[in-house]
């Protein structure tokens, strides 16, 4: 039996959580699941951003978070952002894991953690920015190396689950169907005989980010100068 590793990075529970249990639910019908969670948002606050990264052996609730997210995820097969929009925008907790996982990579020189990997981001509003901010999370993963990404966004105007029509959930369940069909489909072409070239590593040269003050504010510029050297260089 197929088992398939998942790490799920989580801003707080909320709608959005329960979109992806309906993904995971679907996903398990077919393999098993080894499932890793984080939540940005706890007990001891909302994820701070790492000013050095390179002091990764620093003692920190955040910085220990940050190394258990990273051990994580370089086992993981898929990568699923989950996200609820608010105010036409996402969270600050969500920008900052950004902003530090862009560091970390730009300090590895590195980008094949993520470059065969399987994304998902999810994201529910009850307003207005829902395709735009989907949109920036696929983007922001796609710049640190991540080909292979799928988009499920919701507009639910309920905020408690248990208020939404069943029309409404059977139509949300249908996509994360769908979803979860090309997850498989994709995850068994890429562990086919001939996938070894997308195990290749990548290395970057050494770029630094740019506005690092701006701590509401995920900087891709820096990025898409790598994704400029990737694509050269493949």
């Amino acid at each position: 039996m197929i088992v398939l590793n998942i790490t799920i990075i989580y801003d707080n529970k909320n709608n959005a959580f329960n979109c992806v249990q309906l993904l995971l639910h679907n996903l398990k019908i077919n393999v098993d699941l080894e499932v890793t969670e984080f939540y940005l948002s706890g007990n001891h606050g909302t994820l701070k951003k790492l000013s050095y990264i390179e002091n990764f052996n620093s003692p920190s609730p955040d910085m220990d978070t940050f190394k258990k997210i990273i051990t994580s995820l370089k086992k993981s097969d898929l990568f699923i952002i989950a996200s609820q929009i608010s105010n036409c925008d996402i969270s600050i907790g969500m920008k900052n894991f950004f902003y530090n996982l862009s560091q970390y990579f730009i300090d590895a020189k590195i980008k094949s953690l993520i470059h065969n990997k399987i994304g998902i981001v999810v994201s529910t509003t009850a307003g207005a920015g829902l395709f735009y901010n989907t949109n920036l999370l696929k983007k922001n993963l796609n710049l640190l190396g991540m080909n292979y990404i799928f988009k499920f966004h919701e507009t639910l105007y309920e905020t408690n689950w248990n208020d939404i029509n069943l029309k409404t959930k059977m139509k949300i369940n249908k996509n994360a169907f769908n979803i979860t069909y090309k997850i498989l489909n994709l995850y068994n072409n890429l562990h086919s005989v001939g996938s070894q070239f997308f195990n290749k590593k990548i290395c970057m040269p050494n770029i630094h980010l740019v506005h690092p003050a701006k701590n509401n504010i995920i900087d891709v510029s820096c990025l898409e100068k790598q994704d400029h050297y990737l694509h050269k260089h493949m």
